[in-house]
């Protein structure tokens, strides 16, 4: 039996009203916002939509100092701190396997000085 990725898709998502399809920019589950945890320590946030083995995240910011005394739970929960330090980096794209977790976020996390 042979499945599209259309099907397995479909099937994982098991009719879930969390996953949105996007006809012109793929899928996202959950929230459209999230922290994106990768390899090598380096944490994005921002509009993540999955598109082959790439994950996507658009309107970008390199979280530098989470400016927390809960980690990224608490800035996934309540939004950037006065201390958060987070830079603005465009489109990035990070591979699949580099991608160590995602937390959705309750706001967008927007580039600070």
């Amino acid at each position: 039996m042979e499945f599209s990725m259309d099907d397995l898709r479909e099937l994982l998502g098991g009719g879930n009203t969390d996953c949105e399809k996007h006809p012109d920019r793929g899928v996202s589950v959950g929230s459209h916002y999230k922290i994106v945890v990768c390899q090598r320590g380096f944490v994005y946030a921002g509009e993540v939509v999955f598109r082959g083995a790439y994950v996507t995240i658009k309107d970008a910011v390199n979280l530098r100092v989470w400016g927390t005394t809960k980690g990224l739970g608490e800035l996934a929960l309540n939004g950037a701190t006065d201390a958060t330090k987070a830079d603005a980096c465009g489109t990035v794209r990070v591979h699949e396997l580099a991608v160590v977790s995602m937390l959705d976020c309750t706001e967008v996390i927007r580039a600070t000085l």
